[in-house]
């Protein structure tokens, strides 16, 4: 019987884990998936959000465990927290694990210290503590009783939505009209990027006959110029500032519907009142 507990127990917290992990990183895939323009950012995201997710599920699962956490604050917490450990560990495995592939170990081990600054930081800059403290949130039913799955914070979640909202169609729209106002030309060389003289000299073109073509990237948000001197095609790309702040104004939307999710009070059963699931169930919806 003790067995049996243990196991739906270690079930219950890796499947919290999973949940916490995998929601965050199925829609950053999808909506990286749906603005991608061929560039194959997508891959390169999954490649590193994969592994990351992963280690970060098990680790979860097993602070859960080791640290039972009681309350629904303790596990957002524990979730955000646990997320900058994992992608520090990635950030160094991954160029060890290719510099032993080809035998450079010099290189393997400044690659490994380079992925344990960098880990964190791009963790840090995609919103990662607030994405996996709300999908914890959500998921905190998983693992906790009806009554201890409730956290107030209503009215925070929804100045964190509205917060969140505001910011997000603010600096989409002001980027999108400082993007496409004015002529191609003005526009793209406002931002410094005209070709150099020897992109023109190596193709016998003439700066003056060539026209930018602009047009509002999406991944990264911004102005994308684009100046085709003869064969070559010279494109600048947008800076990543508007999209980490728009990521951080998104991940304040869903920790903000999180947060109102988990302050919806629990009905109180009626003592005559028979629960659907068998009465030792300490999980049972009352």
């Amino acid at each position: 019987m003790q067995r049996e507990a243990r196991r739906v127990a270690w079930t219950r917290t890796a499947s919290f884990a999973l949940v916490v992990y995998g929601a965050p990183t199925l829609l950053g895939a999808a909506v990286a998936a749906l603005l991608d323009d061929g560039h194959g950012l997508p891959a390169t995201l999954a490649a590193l959000a994969v592994p990351v997710a992963l280690v970060g599920a098990v680790w979860l699962t097993i602070v859960i465990r080791r640290h039972p956490a009681p309350d629904v604050p303790a596990l957002a917490l524990s979730a955000a927290a646990t997320g900058f450990g994992a992608a520090a560990l990635v950030g160094v495995l991954l160029p060890v694990v290719g510099a032993i592939a080809d035998g450079s170990i010099l290189g393997g081990a400044y690659g490994g210290l380079l992925g344990a600054m960098l880990g964190p930081v791009g963790y840090l800059l995609v919103a990662g503590p607030v994405w996996l403290a709300a999908s914890a949130l959500c998921a905190a039913r998983i693992i906790l009783p009806a009554r201890a799955a409730f956290s107030p914070g209503g009215r925070s979640g929804i100045v964190a939505l509205v917060a969140g909202a505001v910011t997000a169609v603010t600096v989409i729209g002001l980027t999108a009209a400082h993007a496409l106002r004015g002529s191609p030309f003005d526009r793209c060389t406002a931002t410094g990027s005209e070709p150099p003289l020897e992109v023109y000299m190596g193709e016998d073109v003439v700066p003056e006959s060539v026209q930018a073509e602009r047009s509002l990237s999406w991944l990264p948000l911004g102005l994308r110029c684009v100046w085709q001197v003869g064969a070559v095609a010279h494109t600048h790309e947008p800076n990543w500032l508007a999209t980490i702040v728009v990521v951080w104004a998104l991940a304040g939307i869903a920790f903000g519907a999180a947060m109102l999710i988990r302050s919806r009070r629990v009905r109180e059963r009626s003592p005559h009142e028979a629960a659907w699931n068998a009465p030792e169930d300490p999980f049972a919806t009352v």
